[in-house]
């Protein structure tokens, strides 16, 4: 179970009738496409695994995180009198739908072995829910502008009277994978009465459920999860990954007429006491009958607290357009045209906002983030990773912000506490003579802290929480690294392409042989280098998960970093930093947090640790699964770049979704076993997505697919022959392919098709102008 425990420290105090169109926002409606059944959807399984003894319930400290006592208790008394007797109505509505047998599933479990007939309830109520929608609404408008709708700070909108999108926010999707989740919430709480609402114009949601049992804490809390914390938690999870700098996620789950308040971060599930939004004992509600409870929260929710209180990002704030273009004017001839318009794209309303974010523990450094992230994951208890371009901020003689240097990256990831932080591994691999250039160096960064007077303490979900701090409580870390890259599937030419995934399979090995295996491969690590100052085509970053063999790397494995500090302004408004130092005290350590057996980004892990997740076994990851997840991340590149071509087929994005969009690791094997990451172009059956796929890849890109193929094949034909001879030594051994899966054979590939290109120019395909 989540513990909730209090601690010296306080947590962070982030800080007439209407009639309305009824459906539920998980079937089909006009608000937008068709919606999987969030109680059926197979990546609940993997988030089952993960919220696993993470949920807890009848916690106290949410309604003091949300402050709901402190409205006036005469303002809420004048409230819930009216909201008795104006709202009867609607509160009747209520209590008959929740109270019919005929539509809830009371008895009824997964686990009974009568599936058809949990499906069947499950539809049912789905589709009574919708006759909630309307007295809800009625009532949360009632409560929200009660003494008057000047004083509403957000309000909550029934989601399916709304123009819903599905998609991630749409000037940063390509940052997300193809799966992204297609379900939303039952209200939204947003700003004003906007038309459309996106998932990153969310302040929180409210979920709605007929079934009162679905707010019942199962009995074993470390082998179940309840459906309604599944459904709000996957919610929370989409929410997190596509409102930026954004913390926990508030939700409101009703189910009947009781109530709880969820709040969701990085570390689990914390639900607050049952409660009931009706006074009437009679009416069958389960929780204390006091709605003054009800009254509060929803008041708070939407007059009172701040968006800190909701979850907003201490160390972060947002900037206006008219803030940044004060600080590019000042910055003068030390902005380049190019940088500038970077920060300042043409045509305001389709800007990405901008974030100011603070590193206190570097000095005061201070960074801004230009457009929208280069890669986001949507893991909502893993590392939550975002990458950015960023560029620094600081003060000119008069005192004024102005822009200083070029672009940097900014990497942020919830880490564990008990495994090294990822700065000081980059520190450790700056003390190697012979480091190749495609190896990002570290300028500054570390675990993110916030000021608590008169003293900073560490952004972790446990001060989050107002908790005491214990191995499980994730620890929000950021870092600012020298190179600026893009996403490999933006190459202009496929020569561009193979010469930057030979520098990141040479910057591996380097890696491999020093002792340091990767072991968290994807895209959002993976960067073509491109602009003048590139030292080499492509990078490798991310190194928060990986190995350090202590008994190979011949380093001093007890390190810690001391961050550069502020020595004087330049000239020009530049802060002039000392030198990082490295001194003893931090071991570098090896462990595997909750027991999970690998590592890694589930659409590019390798299969055999895949198998192993899906069977909860234990297992080594190798050199040659971070090799199989190369492979896999280049099948990627290629197939979303050529889905950038205009007037692509439409089968090739069904082959993309196919291979690349399932988030739950049963399916992604399932998936595996049908189409490969390295064979799709084969994949595809008609003429015209056939002939469009040898207009834009080249027999030598092809050639080193196939080889790249055969050799990941090879490694798992291997791996089955090592399994068959444990069992029956006698067996006979297979060596029918030559192709093997290391660093040489992927090096000779690729060497071999840089080679003929660079040859045969006319054979190479160019797609287009990378952004720069």
């Amino acid at each position: 179970m989540v513990s909730d425990i209090a601690s010296p420290s306080p947590p962070i105090m982030l800080c007439d009738r209407l009639t309305y169109v009824q459906f539920s926002p998980r079937k089909p409606s006009s608000a937008g496409g068709h919606a999987h059944s969030a109680h059926s959807t197979s990546e609940h399984r993997t988030l089952t695994q993960e919220l696993l003894g993470r949920v807890a319930y009848d916690q106290d400290s949410v309604f003091e995180r949300l402050r709901i006592f402190d409205e006036d208790a005469t303002v809420i008394d004048r409230c819930h009198g009216r909201y008795q007797v104006e709202q009867a109505q609607n509160l009747e509505d209520l209590v008959g739908i929740s109270r019919d047998p005929d539509v809830v599933s009371r008895g009824v479990s997964r686990g009974d072995g009568n599936e058809q007939t949990w499906q069947d309830r499950k539809h049912q109520e789905t589709e009574v829910e919708a006759q909630m929608y309307g007295p809800l609404q009625n009532i949360f408008d009632f409560l929200t502008d009660f003494d008057g709708p000047q004083h509403a700070q957000r309000r909550f909108i029934m989601a399916s009277n709304s123009t819903h999108h599905w998609e991630a926010p749409e000037s940063a999707e390509e940052a997300y994978t193809p799966g992204f989740a297609r379900s939303r919430p039952d209200f939204d709480l947003v700003r004003g009465e906007t038309e459309a609402h996106y998932w990153d114009s969310y302040l929180g949601f409210a979920e709605i459920m007929v079934d009162p049992t679905e707010n019942e804490p199962p009995r074993d809390l470390q082998k179940t999860v309840a459906n309604a914390v599944l459904q709000c938690a996957d919610h929370a999870r989409i929410h997190l990954s596509c409102r930026q700098f954004w913390i926990f996620t508030v939700v409101l789950l009703i189910t009947g007429t009781d109530f709880r308040v969820m709040i969701v971060d990085h570390g689990g599930v914390l639900l607050s006491p049952l409660h009931s939004i009706i006074d009437d004992s009679d009416l069958g509600s389960a929780g204390p009958r006091d709605a003054k409870t009800f009254v509060r929260v929803v008041r708070a929710l939407t007059r009172l607290l701040s968006d800190d209180a909701l979850g907003k990002d201490p160390s972060a704030s947002s900037i206006t357009r008219r803030e940044l273009e004060g600080y590019a004017a000042r910055s003068g001839e030390n902005l380049s045209r190019e940088l500038r318009t970077r920060i300042l794209p043409d045509g305001d309303g389709t800007r990405f906002p901008s974030y100011l974010v603070s590193f206190p523990e570097s000095g005061g450094r201070t960074w801004c983030t230009i457009g929208p992230p280069i890669w986001v994951s949507s893991s909502l208890l893993g590392r939550a990773t975002t990458v950015w371009r960023v560029i620094e901020v600081v003060y000119s003689e008069n005192v004024q912000r102005v822009f200083a240097g070029r672009l940097h990256v900014l990497k942020s990831s919830w880490r564990d506490p008990r495994r090294s932080r990822e700065a000081d591994i980059y520190t450790l691999i700056s003390t190697f003579e012979d480091c190749p250039a495609g190896i990002p160096q570290l300028v500054c960064g570390g675990d993110v802290t916030y000021d608590v007077p008169p003293t900073m303490k560490k952004l972790t979900t446990a001060a989050i929480r107002g908790a005491v701090e214990g191995p499980e409580s994730r620890v929000l870390h950021r870092i600012i690294l020298n190179i600026v890259g893009e996403p490999l599937w933006r190459y202009t030419d496929e020569l561009q392409l193979l010469c930057a995934f030979r520098d990141i399979v040479q910057v591996h090995q380097y890696l491999y042989e020093k002792g340091i295996l990767h072991r968290d491969i994807s895209p959002g690590n993976m960067f073509l280098w491109t602009g003048p100052l590139a030292a080499a085509a492509g990078f490798l970053s991310d190194l928060d998960m990986a190995r350090v063999d202590e008994s190979v790397l011949g380093h001093p494995v007890h390190q810690e970093v001391a961050e550069p500090v502020l020595k004087a302004i330049g000239p020009t408004g530049e802060r002039i930093m000392t030198q990082p130092a490295v001194r003893t005290h931090i071991r570098f350590t090896e462990t595997k947090p909750r027991g999970m057996p690998i590592t890694g980004t589930l659409q590019f892990m390798a299969l055999q640790l895949l198998e192993a997740m899906d069977n909860n076994q234990p297992i080594e990851h190798t050199v040659v699964h971070d090799l199989e997840s190369i492979g896999s991340v280049l099948g990627y590149s290629i197939l979303r770049r050529l889905l950038t071509i205009p007037r692509h087929p439409g089968p090739l994005s069904k082959v993309f979704k196919d291979i690349f969009g399932a988030m739950e690791v049963k399916r992604i094997v399932l998936q595996r076993t049908r189409r490969q990451p390295l064979s799709w172009y084969v994949e595809v059956k008609d003429a015209v997505t056939k002939h469009f796929i040898t207009d834009h890849l080249s027999p030598p890109v092809a050639e080193v697919m196939n080889c790249l193929e055969r050799a990941i094949k090879a490694a798992h034909e291997a791996d089955r022959n090592n399994e068959k001879l444990d069992m029956y030594p006698r067996l006979s051994r297979d060596s029918s392919t030559n192709a093997v899966c290391t660093h040489a054979y992927f090096l000779g590939v690729l060497n071999e098709a840089i080679e003929e290109l660079e040859q045969t120019p006319s054979l190479m395909k160019r797609v287009g102008t990378a952004s720069q």
